[in-house]
């Protein structure tokens, strides 16, 4: 996933990828390709500073809710 993530970003990085809502009857937000690799990257960079170990050995499962907005 993460490598068609990185190609649409070369090709389309301004179109829409991520969409929600905050509440039901509202218009959907959308976060454009590159705002969500920034997202991703922002994550990996705080696990590395909270001391999880980084590299291509290394896996981190995260258990959350299937939804971008919480």
């Amino acid at each position: 996933m993460i490598k068609r993530l990185y190609l649409n970003l070369s090709f389309v990085g301004d179109n829409r990828c991520l969409g929600f809502r905050i509440y039901h009857k509202c218009e959907y937000v959308w976060l454009t390709y590159g705002e969500t690799e920034r997202a991703a990257t922002d994550i990996g960079s705080a696990l590395i500073r909270l001391g999880e170990n980084h590299g291509q050995n290394t896996f981190i499962g995260i258990y959350a809710v299937n939804s971008f907005a919480i």
